[in-house]
């Protein structure tokens, strides 16, 4: 009895060693990415990280709830607050997911070679989100950052790095590295739709027939794509590329990305121009602003 004792003790001693190496590596895989990307890391997935911020008595934890903002939310169009998720907490700032999907459009217009910084997704979110969603306060909270894409590891696309200074943006593969380090599908990634963004889908597909354009070259690999699930979970747009230049990378219903770059997936990638895909706003908000709150 004592010898199985001491054997389960040495092996799990070995698995907590294992883990915490594997945990550490992942952290130092994730962190290089980012820091040559400007994104900052602070998920409760690495040890080296920073979970939550305690200031004046009120704690900010990563995927805590907040509200900022007004957006259409009801089917008739009616507004409501809108909900963000925490997905990670810096020293002055807290990243902020949009927790449902909000709305529906297109990346871009046509199936032409897409960069962010000349979308009419970014513009939108950027101007006309912006402006309408947030209040003067509000707008003075949300920072002004530099958003790099990096299109030189898209096998069809020669564009290198693109910048662009943005208050709003969506997810790029580094993000979805951060929130969802084991590609599971966790939580955070689900996104269902509002009632409105349903109805927006619904519109576009009645709308267009083959509003689902893929980017895949073969068909066949969507035969069993699902938009909308029963629970109401939706496909979203990511900001990074897809593997053909008119292509862009997504989460499923499940949670899950797709991306060329994001463990050798390349075939689930959706045209620019699919006006039916969801759309989760991320933005950078100052701590001091949601403390204040």
């Amino acid at each position: 009895m004592s010898g199985m004792k001491k054997f389960l003790s040495i092996t799990a001693l070995v698995l907590a060693a294992l883990f915490i190496l594997s945990q550490s590596a992942l952290c130092l895989m994730v962190s290089f990415s980012d820091a040559y990307r400007g994104s900052y890391l602070y998920g409760k997935w690495y040890f080296a990280a920073k979970p939550f911020v305690i200031d004046r008595g009120r704690l900010i934890k990563r995927g805590d709830t907040v509200t900022l903002g007004t957006y259409q939310y009801s089917a008739d169009g009616s507004a409501a607050p809108i909900k963000w998720t925490v997905i990670s907490v810096g020293k002055e700032s807290v990243r902020l997911l949009s927790t449902d999907i909000i709305d529906v459009g297109a990346y871009n217009a046509g199936q032409t070679e897409t960069v962010w910084s000349r979308s009419i997704m970014r513009d939108w979110l950027n101007h006309g989100f912006f402006e309408a969603a947030f209040s003067d306060d509000e707008k003075k909270s949300i920072q002004l950052r530099t958003t790099v894409t990096d299109y030189s590891n898209n096998t069809n696309s020669d564009l290198g790095i693109d910048y662009s200074d943005d208050y709003v943006t969506i997810p790029y593969v580094t993000d979805i590295k951060t929130i969802d380090p084991l590609h599971v599908g966790n939580r955070f990634m689900r996104g269902k739709l509002t009632p409105y963004a349903l109805k927006r889908f619904n519109e576009a597909v009645s709308a267009d027939k083959d509003v689902h354009r893929t980017g895949g070259t073969d068909p066949e690999k969507w035969a069993e794509v699902v938009w909308v699930d029963g629970k109401g979970n939706g496909t979203w747009w990511l900001r990074s590329p897809g593997y053909q230049p008119a292509a862009a990378a997504h989460v499923d219903t499940s949670g899950k990305a797709w991306n060329a770059d994001y463990f050798g997936m390349s075939y689930t990638l959706l045209q620019t121009d699919d006006p039916s895909i969801g759309i989760r706003p991320m933005i950078y908000v100052d701590i001091s602003y949601l403390i204040n709150d």
